[in-house]
């Protein structure tokens, strides 16, 4: 029997439970969404309060909006106060806040980096000085990678930075050792473990030529 031919009230109640069935299967739809919701913002929760508890130096370059977002750590590591900022940016700015702060020998060779990892894909991994309020220079390492679009255009650039201060002073006082003693009027030599040479300055090797270094 078609619909046609049920009486009103067996009409009414069959649009009744076809209206309760989509209305229930809204509501499904809406809890899994409000559920997914509530896990990202679980997920940014944490996020952030790993940012907060370990001062991590994070950064993140939208080139489509031309926003730079800059984590409480990196903040703080720059001498820019403490906590997180966003600000425009444009690396290409002789001007902008990061640029204007680097070592003049170093500004051109760090920018180019960013050109080669935008445009080749080179790997982004550079060392530079950076200028504090107080006119001294850090020494900074700064990682970072590019989100692409399909086409491989830059979206945006997401990376950290690092203080490395003490293992830079540490590969100074290193060098300037190891200069001293290869200058040295004194005959220097070392040995590994296995009583190999490792090093001998250049008295050493003068007054024994035959000397294999391993």
């Amino acid at each position: 029997m078609s619909k046609h031919h049920l009486d009103p009230l067996q009409q009414s109640k069959a649009q009744l439970e076809n209206q309760v069935s989509e209305l229930q299967q809204r509501i499904f739809e809406f809890e899994q969404r409000d559920a997914a919701h509530q896990d990202q913002e679980k997920i940014v929760k944490r996020l952030e309060l790993a940012l907060w508890a370990t001062n991590s130096a994070i950064w993140d370059l939208n080139f489509e909006t031309g926003e730079f977002w800059s984590s409480r750590g990196h903040q703080l590591l720059s001498g820019r106060g403490d906590d997180e900022h966003t600000e425009h940016f444009d690396f290409e700015d002789e001007d902008n806040p990061w640029s204007i702060h680097l070592h003049p020998e170093d500004r051109e060779r760090v920018l180019q980096c960013v050109r080669d990892h935008l445009e080749n894909e080179a790997v982004y991994d550079v060392e530079y000085r950076y200028r504090m309020s107080d006119g001294e220079y850090i020494w900074v390492r700064s990682l970072g990678q590019a989100v692409r679009a399909p086409d491989g255009t830059p979206q945006r650039m997401v990376g950290s930075n690092s203080g490395i201060d003490s293992q830079k002073r540490a590969e100074s006082e290193s060098a300037r050792l190891r200069g001293a003693v290869e200058n040295s009027s004194e005959v220097f030599a070392l040995y590994d473990a296995d009583l190999r040479f490792v090093f001998a300055n250049k008295r050493y090797r003068k007054m024994y030529p035959k000397l294999t270094i391993f």
